[in-house]
């Protein structure tokens, strides 16, 4: 069900179905790997990149799960450098006030 929500990029689904078939079975590597694609999609980049890691450690061939954990790292260099441009403005904006 979350491989048909993950196609049409409903990743709040996704995770709703990845979690609860994670429920039934744990050993399940596909639904943590479902479950780290839709935290990817939903900005939770650590959650995905614990997960990813995890199905990686079981599968360490997998070649998706290689590709998503660079969508992860790619994600995680982007909200750095975010947060980098957010500090540099509130730095500067201080340092504009103070003269």
């Amino acid at each position: 069900m979350s491989a048909v929500f993950a196609k049409q990029e409903r990743w709040d689904r996704v995770l709703f179905y990845a979690k609860k078939a994670n429920e039934l079975d744990s050993t399940n590597s596909k639904s943590k790997f479902r479950m780290g694609q839709a935290y990817l999609q939903l900005e939770n980049i650590e959650k995905a990149k614990e997960l990813l890691e995890e199905v990686l450690a079981i599968n360490p061939d997998d070649a998706l799960v290689k590709r998503e954990l660079q969508k992860v790292a790619l994600a995680s260099k982007q909200m750095d450098d975010k947060e980098k441009l957010v500090y540099r403005a509130m730095m500067t904006k201080l340092a504009q006030e103070k003269k």
